[in-house]
């Protein structure tokens, strides 16, 4: 039973849990939500940001970048 806590535990330190608010879907004005919606709805809230944060600071200017284009 304790190993299974402590399971248990360790995966709520690495999943997205209800508290957690940081994992908002990008939004640029002249791309259609739709965009962000489906490329980022399947990762995005998954994971704690704080096990992944290069890849979301990646996808940040991706979608930066392509607002500019």
């Amino acid at each position: 039973v304790h190993e299974c806590r402590s399971i248990s535990q360790r995966i709520a330190d690495i999943i997205f849990l209800d508290g957690d608010r940081d994992q908002s879907i990008s939004s640029f004005p002249c791309i259609p939500d739709e965009f962000f919606i489906d490329m980022e709805s399947l990762w995005k809230g998954r994971v704690k940001r704080i096990h992944a944060e290069d890849a979301f600071v990646e996808v940040e200017r991706a979608a930066e970048a392509l607002s500019l284009a």
